[in-house]
C-alpha cells in the first residue's frame, strides 16, 4: 500500500511539474511576442509623425507602398468610369 501511494503522489508531482514548465513556457512566448511587437520594425529613413507624403512611408513600407497605389489607381479609374457615364 505504501509503496502505491509514493507511486501516486510520484506521478502527480512528474505531472505538475511538467505543467508547469509548459505553463511558463507558453507564458514566456507570449511574453516575447508582445516585446517583439511593441517594437518599430527596421527603418531605412525616419518619417515624422506628422508625415503625409506616401512616397517617404514607402521608404520604410514598400509592400503597403505598393499596396495604397494599386488602390488609388483602382479609385482614380473608378471615379473616372464613373464620371464618363454620368455624362
Amino acid at each position: 500500500m505504501a509503496k502505491k501511494q509514493i507511486l501516486l503522489y510520484g506521478s502527480i508531482f512528474v505531472v505538475g511539474a511538467v505543467a508547469a514548465v509548459a505553463i511558463t513556457s507558453l507564458l514566456v512566448n507570449i511574453w516575447e511576442r508582445k516585446h517583439e511587437a511593441s517594437q518599430y520594425p527596421f527603418r531605412v529613413v525616419e518619417v515624422a509623425k506628422d508625415e503625409l507624403d506616401p512616397a517617404v512611408w514607402g521608404k520604410n513600407f514598400p509592400h503597403q507602398y505598393v499596396f495604397i497605389h494599386a488602390n488609388q489607381r483602382k479609385l482614380w479609374q473608378d471615379a473616372l468610369r464613373r464620371l464618363s457615364a454620368v455624362q
